[in-house]
């Protein structure tokens, strides 16, 4: 039987797919026989924790599928597919080693995209942005400027900016053509193009797909679901779930319209009805609200309010965060878990997870952050090994301000606080051209810094002296977080939000300096890969995979309302925070790139205008406060303030429609008390 199954977050379908799993285990159906396939890595880890007896080759994500099968035949499709050595093994590239190589290409074209104003590591996600789009929605690189034209109307600086993007994206996969690389669009183009219509593979995924599960199937890309319309047909049995809204990784492919072409493939289609919206919960407030937001009727079905809250937050962004805070405290004193609580907000800065942890703290609260698109740069602990390898570097000629050594000092030196460890840095300065630590003792300043950090100080100078054999930059920060910086006296020492920045950063140096040697580019630039590095992550690149705070889930988690929906996250209580900032409706601003006029579905000479930007954005809007409500199973609060965070009154769509909703549930409820 091939089922479709479609309906609203929180309604069991997981489960439902869980169970699939184990009936057809349970039947003696060979494991290496069923395909899972989750939206995103952390679904897929989730899925195999509940169902360890599945191999974690059968529980994946297309990408790693591909990847995985694109290896596996690759000297087989190697020269069909126009690569200069097939016989060479295929050097797969993460994210930060394609940006590394498409901003070498790049640069040369920079004069044309001046116009756009936008800084190096903007213009080199937008491009890479682009190259990926084109790989999943199925057109050639050639026809990029073309398409992004349709939703321009301004300046034709803009259409050479345009222009550019095209060139230098089409010399980075040609370069990639040549080496032997693949990035992840050339890797869905390879799979897509040539692999899947090969007849040996054909016969093989065909093996291996006689069960088929797959969970989110809308947050998909048009590839996955090419691959699925070839097994449906002679597969044994298949489940496929979508969740309803959704489409949330449209920015990264998503295509909802392709997915849904599959129901037709299937045996038959379940739509799951959801009781939740007919009686008080977070579920009908959210379908009440999404209709108010396309200006529907929401009449008969504002009885939803009785479970969301609108919590007074008064004119300032702080004093909203001050109510929320204490929201928070009162509900975990009466017993509801932190894990359980979750904050969104549809941009989420380093200052309002500060003021948060400084408000829950003292109540024991703890604060875990979901930020994936978050630069590895603005993590504190990365900056202070940034500011050590480059002391233990002076060849490398990259100056270390005064600034920098002191938030260096105050984060690796236990205890040292930002005035003294400004004093310090300072003192520093003028005895040294700051290329490495000097000798410092003068009495007068230990006294002012304080003398047990004396010690701490000479032990950092003494080992980055001794220590300066040649090694590879990975090797070195791994070498100086065991030897020294976890040690009694430095800050490190029982900071595991520190020490998971640490460990995300060797990882990152470490897989980025085997695949550039790997793939031969080294050779290109003559530099050391160490010094490459820092510069990258100096600059804002992102890194490969960066949630800030991976694996724990004790805390309160702190979202973006794109990071809490593509995560699939579900809680019992949810915080809405700055419903009146635009950010719940508008797109990012990214004018080298567009989500809508770069899919497959888009018509390739069709213009945009400000009519469809309007239908996205409510659609968009729309799907976001129904799938946050969906998955919330107790409580929604709501808050806002009359001023943003940078002090502008914010003007934001999702206000009205809210008002609109609570006031109906006034008027009812009056009409009730007074028998009206």
């Amino acid at each position: 039987m091939r089922t479709y199954l479609r309906g609203h977050a929180g309604l069991g379908k997981s489960s439902r797919l869980l169970g699939r799993l184990t009936e057809l285990l349970s039947r003696g159906v060979r494991p290496d026989r069923v395909l899972c396939l989750a939206p995103d890595v952390r679904s897929a880890q989730r899925m195999r924790r509940a169902q360890p007896l599945v191999p974690t080759s059968s529980i994946t994500t297309f990408a790693a599928l591909a990847r995985r099968h694109v290896a596996l035949f690759f000297p087989l499709i190697a020269r069909a597919a126009g690569f200069s050595d097939p016989g060479r093994e295929p050097v797969f590239l993460n994210v930060e080693a394609a940006q590394f190589l498409l901003n070498q290409r790049l640069a040369e074209h920079l004069p044309a995209l001046d116009e756009l104003a936008l800084q190096r590591p903007r213009l080199v996600g937008q491009v890479l942005d682009n190259v990926n789009k084109a790989a999943v929605s199925g057109f050639p690189l050639e026809e990029l400027s073309q398409r992004l034209a349709c939703a321009w109307t301004g300046d034709s600086r803009r259409l050479r900016a345009y222009d550019a993007a095209q060139m230098a994206a089409l010399e980075y996969r040609a370069y990639l053509m040549r080496h032997g690389m693949l990035d992840y669009a050339l890797l869905v183009d390879l799979y897509r193009r040539v692999l899947l219509p090969h007849r040996a593979y054909r016969d093989y995924i065909a093996m291996h797909g006689q069960h088929l599960v797959v969970d989110n199937i809308e947050e998909g890309a048009r590839p996955m679901h090419e691959l699925l319309a070839r097994l449906l047909p002679e597969c044994e049995s298949a489940l496929l779930v979508e969740d309803d809204p959704g489409g949330y990784r449209v920015f990264l492919g998503a295509d909802r319209a392709s997915a849904r072409r599959l129901a037709v493939l299937c045996d038959e289609q379940i739509a799951l009805d959801d009781p939740r919206i007919d009686a008080p919960s977070p579920a009908a407030f959210g379908f009440a609200l999404a209709q108010a937001v396309r200006r529907s009727s929401v009449a008969e079905k504002v009885q939803a309010t009785a479970a969301v809250s609108v919590l007074p937050s008064g004119r300032y962004w702080i004093s909203m965060v001050d109510v929320v805070a204490a929201r928070i405290r009162e509900l975990h004193a009466a017993g509801v878990p932190a894990r359980d609580i979750a904050v969104v907000a549809p941009y989420v800065e380093d200052v309002l997870r500060f003021e948060l942890i400084e408000r829950l703290q003292p109540a024991g609260i703890t604060v875990r952050a979901l930020r994936p698109s978050r630069p590895l740069f603005q993590h504190p602990t990365v900056r202070a090994m940034l500011v050590l390898a480059k002391l233990a570097r002076p060849e490398w000629n990259l100056r270390v301000g005064v600034p920098e050594l002191a938030r260096m000092f105050a984060c690796l030196l236990a205890d040292l606080d930002g005035v003294r460890a400004q004093l310090l840095a300072e003192h520093a300065a003028r005895i040294s051209a700051l290329d490495r630590l000097p000798e410092i003792e003068d009495a007068a300043l230990w006294t002012r810094v304080g003398l047990r950090h004396r010690q701490g100080y000479r032990a950092l100078r003494t080992w980055l002296e001794e220590l300066r054999e040649p090694q590879p930059l990975d090797l070195w920060w791994q070498t100086a977080f065991t030897q020294l910086l976890s040690r009694d006296g430095f800050g490190l020492m029982g900071d595991r939000d520190g020490a998971r920045a640490v460990e995300r950063l060797i990882a990152s140096a470490r897989t980025f300096r085997e695949t550039l040697q790997q793939g031969g580019a080294l050779a290109d630039v003559q530099t050391e890969p160490g010094l490459l590095y820092v510069q990258m992550v100096q600059e804002g690149m992102l890194p490969a995979r960066y949630d800030e705070e991976p694996g724990t889930d004790d805390g309160v988690l702190l979202a973006t309302v794109q990071a809490y929906l593509t995560s699939d996250e579900h809680s019992r209580v949810q915080f809405w925070l700055d419903l009146q900032s635009n950010g719940w409706h508008e797109r990012i601003f990214q004018p080298l790139t567009h989500p809508y006029v770069l899919a497959h579905a888009w018509p390739r000479d069709a213009r945009w205008d400000d009519d469809d930007e309007h239908r996205e954005s409510i659609d968009r809007l729309a799907n976001i406060v129904a799938g946050l409500a969906y998955r919330c199973s107790e409580h929604v609060y709501l808050a806002a303030s009359q001023l943003l965070i940078s002090g502008q009154e914010g003007d934001g769509w999702l206000v009205r429609p809210v008002q609109q909703l609570l006031l109906k549930r006034a008027e009812e409820v009056s009409r009730e008390v007074h028998g009206g």
